[in-house]
């Protein structure tokens, strides 16, 4: 698990919904997301486990290296704490 910050950035809402915008929460992900897999986020605060539709693309936005991760339904934006590999993504507690 890599201790991380998450943020809804956009949300396919029906007509008439809010658009999903979120506060940033602190917290730990699972894992590296994958596409076709749910994203599992664990918040701090409130504490709750956070489990999204299935990740259609993966991205680094640069100069950050912050994850921009877009799952069936919504937008997220994911800054990991720590080093990545910037080629993989990968934290390096998840390599064998």
């Amino acid at each position: 698990m890599s201790r991380a910050t998450m943020q809804k950035i956009a949300h396919d809402a029906p007509a008439g919904r809010s658009s999903g915008h979120g506060d940033a929460r602190s917290g730990f992900l699972a894992g590296y997301p994958a596409v076709g897999s749910p994203l599992v986020f664990f918040a701090d605060s409130p504490p709750r486990r956070i489990i999204t539709s299935r990740v259609r693309s993966v991205s680094v936005e640069s100069p950050t290296d912050t994850l921009r991760i877009e799952t069936e339904n919504s937008l997220y934006r994911i800054a990991i704490d720590g080093p990545r590999h910037r080629t993989t993504g990968e934290s390096p507690e998840s390599r064998p």
